[in-house]
């Protein structure tokens, strides 16, 4: 669940990344982490702080629905 969970959060956030013009490179550099930990993360193979996160819903101005979306859906796949 754990990984499948992280793949739908990283999937959202790379194609919010793209809506918004956004290299991996450029928000890698906006958010100070590595485009490698990035990357990561829209593959859904590592997990990052909730700063992170964070700083990626502002930067890309994703909407609080996404976020209600993602409590919706991890609540709905709970064992």
């Amino acid at each position: 669940m754990d990984e499948q969970f992280r793949q739908l959060i990283g999937q959202f956030l790379r194609e919010y990344r793209q809506e918004m013009s956004f290299t991996i490179e450029r928000l890698a550099e906006e958010i100070g982490i590595s485009t490698n930990h990035l990357g990561r993360i829209e593959r859904g193979e590592s997990d990052t702080t909730l700063t992170t996160y964070i700083k990626m819903a502002v930067i890309l101005e994703i909407p609080s629905t996404f976020h209600d979306k993602i409590i919706q859906l991890y609540k709905n796949h709970q064992v």
